[in-house]
């Protein structure tokens, strides 16, 4: 009579908590399998993320030198990820410049699909030069989605039957146990990513899911570890590639400076005269020219467009330009000089790109043999003279030379400047007058650029440079030298 009185209890026993303890696993079942959706998309998004993070910042040089290869080379990597479908490289202005996969149709989510900045760093600025934009598939969700269902129906299945075969007592012991230890390894999982594995052995369905938990546990940090030394070779590249355009740079800069006059030809020339060249960056914008023109010495200085390399490039075609003008221009003339000058790099640029946007500012100063006078001619360019007590300002035109926006026919005017020997003549860009410094952050100007011309204009000539180069980092201060400094002094 016990044994079935036993049976019957043990069966009402387990008919009032086995639907709890559904119920319970059920929901616990549901829970755990939204959140595992939500992890593994924000995995997923995480990895697209970090990838286009850290390949735009690969991709930049290749897009900023316009290398199509390399471009193309980097988007087939891309796509060799198991989840990427699509990779699309633009450029600045939105055109694609190399693309791969699924690049026109929308992803099955619109966050699927993310896009980052191609940044180039050239001396602590960064310039955007492009885009990335990767897609990925969200079918690895699903997939994996579906394998944990049917895992773990069939563990829930497995419970089922533990439950009905064995007492609440076993029950708590081996199932209750080791999934109370997988759970606590993946809260601490999500809360330092410090991978922990269940320290429990056991041949049920939940040793199983123990060991298939360790196991990709160890899959997943194998995977941190590729992923890292992929990161760790990408970073060896951009360092790479950082160190070879730095030398090329170096190297451009010891062209620049041969193309320069030498200073024998300032003292064979000039009685006395000081020079003042600083790029911003280690190639510049600014340039100047010292040479024999007919019956008499040409002597300019010119500011072009834009600083570093792009700006190093402009100097190359204004060298060639005045070279060009001189030999068609009649020595003297500089207004006609400077018009020619102006003609020839309208017309370089416009081959170039079509618009010629770009263009430059530039003091010409032609000097007869007889040294009486000089004429000058400024676009956009003065000429600043002091006699210790005063300083003066000769203005050009205020218009410079080569931009899209200017006629080709665009003239400037010459004067005649008597050459005074108590007085001191100046030529300078406009990196000593905008720079910004001192207590209220604001330009040198030119008022007090002419007071310091007055303060230094008769003390001997390498004591001025020194005396203007001492001004000028006093009042820059802390700040960064905004633009290419070129500052010519001389008298007769």
């Amino acid at each position: 009579m016990k044994a079935p009185l036993t049976g019957k209890l043990a069966m009402k026993i387990l008919g009032v908590f086995i639907p709890l303890v559904l119920v319970a696993e059920l929901t616990v079942f549901g829970f755990q399998t939204w959140s595992f959706y939500g992890e593994q998309k924000d995995e997923l998004l995480d990895r697209l993320d970090n990838l286009v993070t850290v390949q735009s910042t690969g991709l930049a040089s290749a897009v900023w030198e316009f290398d199509t290869d390399e471009t193309q080379t980097l988007v087939s990597q891309i796509m060799d990820l198991p989840y990427v479908i699509g990779v699309t490289v633009r450029d600045e202005s939105g055109e694609i410049f190399a693309a791969m996969g699924v690049t026109e149709e929308a992803p099955a989510r619109p966050e699927f699909r993310q896009s980052a900045k191609i940044l180039f760093s050239e001396q602590g600025n960064d310039q955007p030069v492009g885009t990335l934009e990767v897609t990925v598939t969200g079918d690895q969700i699903n997939d994996a989605l579906n394998d944990y269902l049917k895992f773990n129906g069939f563990v829930l299945l497995s419970l089922f039957v533990a439950l009905v075969l064995s007492t609440l007592i076993a029950t708590r012991l081996f199932i209750g146990r080791p999934l109370d230890l997988l759970k606590q390894a993946i809260e601490q999982d999500k809360a330092d990513q410090s991978r922990p594995r269940v320290q429990w052995e056991s041949a049920d369905e939940l040793g199983v899911v123990v060991k298939a938990y360790n196991s990709l546990q160890d899959a997943q940090e194998d995977a941190d570890q590729q992923i890292k030394s992929y990161q760790a070779h990408l970073e060896e590249l951009v360092e790479e590639r950082t160190a070879k355009i730095r030398a090329s740079i170096e190297y451009a800069s010891v062209i620049q400076r041969s193309v320069l006059p030498h200073h024998t030809d300032f003292d064979a020339f000039f009685d006395r005269h000081f020079i003042i060249w600083k790029p911003r960056d280690v190639v510049g914008g600014d340039m100047y020219w010292l040479r024999p023109w007919g019956e008499g010495m040409l002597l300019a200085l010119g500011d072009c467009t834009g600083h570093g390399v792009p700006g190093a490039l402009m100097t190359m075609l204004a060298t060639g330009a005045l070279d060009r003008a001189q030999t068609e221009i009649r020595p003297g003339d500089v207004g006609k000089l400077t018009q020619r000058m102006h003609q020839i790099l309208k017309d370089a640029q416009q081959v170039a790109d079509g618009q010629g946007s770009d263009g430059m500012e530039i003091g010409i100063c032609y000097f007869p043999n007889d040294r009486s006078k000089f004429q000058f001619c400024g676009a956009r360019f003065s000429v600043f003279t002091s006699d210790g007590s005063r300083s003066e300002e000769i203005k050009g035109d205020r218009k410079g030379i080569g931009y899209g926006r200017l006629r080709m026919d665009q003239t400037y005017s010459a004067h005649s400047v008597p050459l005074d020997p108590a007085r001191t003549y100046y030529l300078t860009t406009d990196g000593f007058i905008d720079q910004v410094g001192g207590e209220e952050k604001r330009c040198f100007g030119k008022r007090r650029f002419k007071e310091t011309l007055s303060s230094v204009s008769q003390m001997e000539f390498g004591e001025q440079r020194k005396k203007l180069m001492q001004t000028f980092h006093a009042h820059r201060g802390s700040e960064n030298q905004l633009d290419d400094l070129a500052l010519i002094g001389f008298s007769f």
